[in-house]
C-alpha cells in the first residue's frame, strides 16, 4: 500500500468520510488514542492487542495506545469496478488530464455513506451518482458534481466494518480521530 493512499485514508477519516490513516505522525514518545487525545491521523504497525487496547507503532517510532471499547474498526478489501454501486461514498487519487477529468490510480469505497467534495487537482471525493463504463459522476457535499475516470490499472478497495478481534500484531493500520473514538483501518496483513 502506498503512503499516498494511506494518507488519503487519513484524510477521509479526518473529514468524517469513513476511513482512517495518515501522513501526520505522532511526535510524542507515547500518545493515548481517544477522541480528545488522538492525533488527527497516523499510520503504523500493530505491536500488541489485548481485550481493551491496541498498541500501534508509527513510522517515526512513537506508539499510540488505542482504546478499543469506543473504537471503530474497519479493513480494506480488494474490489473491482463491477463492485461499485450508485450511492457509494468514494475517495480517489490520480491525475487530471488536459480537459480536467481526473484519471484515477486508486479508488477507495468508504464504509460511510457520506461523500465529500472535490479535493483538488488529482483527487476526488463524493458519492457515486452514475457509472458509465470507466467514468464516475460524483455528487459533492457542496451540491455540485465532478467526473473521474478510472485508469485501466486503477486499484479499487472497499472499506468494510470489522471487529477488534480482527486486529493482529504485525498488521499495517491507519488510525484517526473519529467522532466518538479512534477509527482504525487495517490496511494490510
Amino acid at each position: 500500500m502506498s503512503r499516498g493512499f494511506v494518507a488519503a485514508i487519513a484524510a477521509a477519516a479526518v473529514l468524517g468520510l469513513g476511513a482512517g490513516a495518515g501522513a501526520a505522525y505522532v511526535t510524542t514518545p507515547r500518545a493515548t488514542a481517544n477522541a480528545a487525545g488522538l492525533p488527527a491521523a497516523a499510520a503504523g504497525t500493530v505491536e500488541k492487542v489485548d481485550p481493551n487496547t491496541a498498541t500501534v507503532k508509527t513510522a517515526n517510532g512513537s506508539s499510540i495506545e488505542v482504546p478499543l471499547a469506543s473504537a471503530t474498526i474497519q479493513k480494506q478489501e480488494k474490489a473491482t469496478l463491477a463492485d461499485l454501486e450508485v450511492g457509494d461514498a468514494v475517495l480517489g487519487r490520480g491525475r487530471a488530464d488536459a480537459q480536467g477529468v481526473v484519471k484515477l490510480q486508486t479508488l477507495q469505497v468508504l464504509a460511510s455513506a457520506r461523500g465529500g467534495g472535490q479535493r483538488g487537482a488529482g483527487s476526488v471525493a463524493g458519492t457515486i451518482q452514475k457509472i458509465d463504463g470507466q467514468t464516475l459522476t460524483l455528487a459533492t457535499n457542496n451540491g455540485g458534481t465532478t467526473t473521474a475516470t478510472l485508469a485501466a490499472d486503477t486499484r479499487v478497495e472497499r472499506v468494510v466494518a470489522t471487529t477488534p478481534a480482527d486486529l493482529k500484531p504485525g498488521q499495517s493500520v491507519a488510525v484517526a480521530r473519529g467522532q466518538t473514538g479512534a477509527v482504525v483501518t487495517i490496511t494490510s496483513g
